[in-house]
């Protein structure tokens, strides 16, 4: 699958047979059967040497959820369910997550969209879906999985988030931000290490995170990119998007565009030709729930 990036939109891409690379933010992973990994506002890319590869994509639009949770597509998710990820997998809610997906691709396979409770039944898994993101895959957790707030910290933390995304092409400082939240400085700053990440690193990641798309659709330079993200100075600019890409802008552009033009092997496939790979999950599901 070529490269390809989303707005407002989550998309859980599961391997359900063989094993595929997962490109994204110059980070790779190899997928295997059973495997997951989210990706929301990152250009990200998917391959594979074998023609027998089978992945099931699941497309959420966060706006749909907006009145539940207002701040959500403010929100950077990480969920690396995967061996190769960095941090604990399998972790319980990476189970939960897992067994939800499996639920829903089975209740498709075995029921017609003929009736409301059809419809109410896959709004309640993905609804399922949506709150293990929120209170379990947020960015703030994959940093520090220990964290727990009480609810008026965290509800503060997310409009903290919408706050930055808002105004990340602005001259944000710590004093400006803390006297729009009417905290001082000092409190705002050390209730953002809570997250493990602080303002600066924070800020930096969001820019350079919003990039990406003017690098990847656009032929503007990096001087402009840079300039219509918010960063002061080119060589922020640089510095930021190295510190979190593990390259240059030029060469994220380069590989990630090049891919763009990759020809497509997708061949879709129908839920009863996928039946035999979601009964070994679902059965590796129930082993995993009951006896390990």
């Amino acid at each position: 699958m070529p490269t390809h990036i989303h707005e407002n939109i989550v998309e859980m891409i599961f391997c359900l047979k063989g094993t595929v690379n997962f490109s994204y933010e110059f980070e790779e992973f190899n997928l295997s059967a059973g495997e997951f990994i989210l990706v929301d506002k990152d250009a990200h890319f998917l391959s594979g040497e074998k023609e027998d590869n089978i992945c099931i994509s699941f497309y959420i639009n966060l706006e749909w959820f907006a009145e539940k949770y207002t701040y959500i597509t403010s929100l950077l998710f990480v969920c690396e369910a995967t061996r190769e990820s960095s941090k604990p997998y399998p972790t319980y809610y990476h189970k939960q997550m897992r067994g939800t997906l499996v639920a829903i691709l089975f209740y498709l396979s075995n029921h017609e969209n003929a009736d409301d409770d059809f419809q109410n039944t896959i709004i309640n898994g993905v609804e399922k879906i949506i709150d293990l993101l929120v209170h379990h895959f947020d960015l703030a957790f994959f940093y520090n999985p220990e964290l727990i707030l009480k609810k008026e910290l965290m509800e503060r933390s997310r409009n903290m988030m919408v706050y930055l995304q808002s105004h990340s092409t602005e001259k944000i400082t710590l004093e400006t931000m803390a006297q729009d939240f009417n905290l001082t400085k000092s409190y705002l700053s050390e209730f953002l290490r809570t997250f493990e990440i602080g303002f600066r690193k924070l800020l930096s990641y969001i820019r350079a995170n919003n990039s990406e798309k003017l690098l990847m659709t656009t032929d503007l330079n990096i001087m402009d990119i840079s300039e219509a993200c918010g960063f002061s100075d080119p060589k922020y600019y640089y510095s930021a998007f190295k510190e979190w890409y593990k390259c240059t802008p030029s060469q994220f552009r380069k590989i990630y565009q090049n891919m763009m033009n990759e020809e497509d092997l997708e061949m879709e496939l129908s839920l009863s030709e996928v039946l035999e790979p979601l009964n070994n999950l679902m059965l590796k599901d129930y082993l995993d729930l009951f006896l390990f």
